[in-house]
């Protein structure tokens, strides 16, 4: 998967599909604590919601819901 300005592209059945138009990505995955991604953003000129696992371990409800309030709030 790669994320672009406006745009990510992914492989779904082993076949390259592009979103085009995109202005919010939320990526989910994981059981532990590991947020490199926050620091490589630090210098964008955008808000940086860390939520579930990255944020700390909780499970799977509360992440969900942290982040369906995120997605709201923007």
């Amino acid at each position: 998967m790669k994320v672009e300005e406006g745009a990510v592209y992914a492989e779904k059945d082993g076949e390259a599909v592009e979103f085009k138009h995109v202005d919010m990505v939320a990526n989910a995955m994981g059981v532990r604590s590991y947020n490199p991604l926050e620091a490589e953003l630090a210098d964008c000129d955008c808000e940086v919601v860390v939520v579930g696992d990255a944020n700390r371990t909780k499970n799977g409800y509360r992440n969900m819901r942290e982040g369906y309030d995120a997605g709201n709030r923007i």
